[in-house]
């Protein structure tokens, strides 16, 4: 099985902590000072530096557990273990990248682990009906619920204790919205920056330990961005289904940047044998087609120890998420984008309007007519929950809308993709960085929404690089989006009137990754799957679903009149996830 494992009880009245852990990369590490006992997953990082014994020595330097937690930086999970007091302290860092799940199971114990269906092995408890709704509209969950009530996520940026005294939890770090925003020349130069020195520390120690990196490389932006910023050479690797112009817009990137390069071909069928793996991962907590490294283990485990992922920088610099538009140009979507005006009915126009919500079917189909108005309501009240919390911390109109999405950053339904490779190797997010993560929160919307700060950084750390097309776009990388707009447009004509033969786009068969339905149409796995949703035990338990309606949906795709593949995937993790644990 492709799967990691981590699990700890402990218990206050006795100080004994029970711990089981399997297949983890990077193995986790001890350290010892008195008493205290430091457990370390991932790689923490202290004042600029990479190694477990300068996180010793920050802890024995700083006294106050909030204070030395504020002062790490990087992806990781820290668990400290006091056996005189009787404590337990968990801590997660900013961007919670080992999620953890737990449970205050009274009198002094708590249990949990890097999935919710590893904590809940014992005990389950009662089912969150709102939140499983809530995963089907957004795709993701909110703040720090899950499908089970008596269950938590714990917060990023968070101290969780367990001892004498019961349960607590703490925040050592805040987002502050209210910093001075920064101009485009001053944010790239700090992007850069920053960027240069996260990579430098993921990759510290590696000639000495003669560890080999490998980058996963598309044609767009972000992992180009990782190549530019590398002082010491990465190898590259592309996987798609077959050699498309994808492949060879990154084999392009990699010769430029004098990194090996070796194409992969993606399985036809990745979740074939992996479909429990995949969703026990997050215990459901995020769609199981996401962990598509999954399937990669025969063909990259040897390749390299560690793997490099782009992940994080769209969002921070790009404004995937923020509401925008194309901008129009006789009635044809350009390249560059505007933003949308926001309405003083934020909560409806985030529902109606985020881009990572259920959009390809309407997710009310799964729900009884007479409970749609009261999950609506709830629905609201889970999103204006996360909205005041965003506005205590001085975020205001775009800035808010943001907050939606990088509170609690793991919960973003991509970051399975980093869970999927640490079934065979270790593999690290350099976006995942405090500076960059700051940079990000003082950066205008304006200066996102078409990458204005984010490309002059790039332009800045390798001109060369970013003179290669953008496999989205199929133009020099490093031109404004609005300069691009009027490129295109030029080609679109001169195709048009002059049979030119120029590249205006990728289409579906020349992307990194096939859509969800013709995923689903290879795989009889799959369609077996799917076609016994409406007849799922798991499903039944919910006292909303319109099991009916799942039918008519699953029908229709079946039929071939509507694609419902995303939505299938949804209702295939739940299910599969209330299966293996109620």
């Amino acid at each position: 099985m492709a799967r990691f494992s981590f699990f700890v009880q402990h218990d206050s009245a006795t100080g004994n902590m029970h711990l089981a852990e399997d297949n983890l990369r990077p193995a986790i590490r001890r350290v010892t000072v008195g008493n205290c006992e430091l457990l370390l997953l991932g790689h923490p990082i202290v004042n600029g530096v990479r190694d477990d014994m300068s996180v010793r020595n920050a802890f024995i330097r700083t006294p106050d557990l909030a204070d030395f937690a504020k002062s790490l930086d990087g992806g990781f999970l820290i668990l400290l273990h006091n056996s005189a007091a009787h404590t337990l302290d968990v801590i997660t860092d900013r961007f919670g990248s080992y999620a953890f799940y737990y449970v205050d199971e009274g009198g002094g114990r708590m249990r949990g682990s890097l999935s919710l269906i590893e904590a809940a092995s014992e005990d389950a408890g009662p089912i969150d009906e709102d939140a499983i709704f809530e995963f089907f509209y957004l795709r993701r969950l909110l703040g720090e619920k899950t499908f089970l009530r008596d269950y938590r996520y714990q917060a990023s940026a968070s101290i969780l204790t367990s001892g004498p005294n019961g349960l607590s939890i703490k925040r050592y770090w805040q987002p502050d919205y209210n910093q001075t925003k920064l101009g485009r020349e001053e944010a790239a130069d700090e992007i850069v920056n920053a960027l240069r020195d996260s990579v430098r520390l993921h990759m510290e120690g590696g000639a000495g330990q003669k560890r080999r990196y490998a980058l996963f490389l598309s044609g767009g932006l972000d992992s180009r961005a990782l190549l530019a910023a590398a002082e010491d050479p990465l190898d590259s690797v592309t996987t798609c289904l077959e050699p498309n112009n994808e492949v060879s817009v990154a084999r392009e990137v990699a010769k430029c940047a004098g990194s090996p390069f070796t194409y992969i071909a993606r399985p036809t069928m990745p979740y074939d044998g992996h479909i429990e793996d995949a969703v026990s991962m997050s215990g459901g907590q995020q769609i199981f087609s996401e962990g598509q490294f999954l399937a990669y283990a025969p063909l990259l485990a040897g390749h390299a120890d560690c793997y490099f992922i782009g992940l994080g920088l769209d969002i921070f610099f790009g404004g995937l998420y923020l509401p925008k538009e194309p901008v129009r140009w006789f009635g044809r979507k350009t390249l560059h984008s505007r933003l949308l005006p926001l309405s003083s009915d934020l909560v409806g126009d985030y529902l109606n309007k985020i881009k990572y919500r259920l959009s390809t079917t309407n997710p009310w189909r799964f729900v009884k007519a007479d409970r749609r108005h009261d999950m609506l309501e709830r629905l609201r009240g889970s999103v204006e929950q996360i909205l005041r919390q965003g506005r205590e911390r001085g975020a205001r109109d775009y800035d808010l809308w943001e907050y939606m999405h990088v509170h609690n950053l793991s919960r973003h339904y991509s970051f399975p993709m980093i869970q999927s490779v640490r079934t065979w190797a270790e593999c690290r997010a350099p976006a995942l960085s405090n500076k960059l993560f700051d940079i990000s929160l003082r950066l205008a919307a304006a200066e996102k929404v078409n990458s204005g700060a984010y490309l002059r950084a790039l332009r800045q750390m390798s001109p060369a690089l970013m003179a290669i097309r953008n496999a989205n776009t199929n133009i020099s990388a490093g031109m404004p989006y609005w300069q691009q707009s009027f490129i295109r447009a030029g080609r679109f004509f001169s195709n048009r009137l002059f049979g030119s033969k120029f590249l205006l786009g990728p289409t579906n068969d020349q992307r990194s990754w096939p859509r969800p339905c013709d995923v689903l149409a290879v795989s009889k796995t799959l369609q077996d799957a799917v076609a016994k949703l409406p007849k799922s035990d798991a499903l039944s338990t919910l006292s909303f679903m319109d099991l009916n309606e799942i039918s008519t949906i699953v029908d229709e795709h079946q039929r071939g009149s509507h694609d419902h593949a995303v939505a299938l995937f949804v209702l295939l993790t739940v299910e599969r996830a209330l299966a293996q644990m109620v």
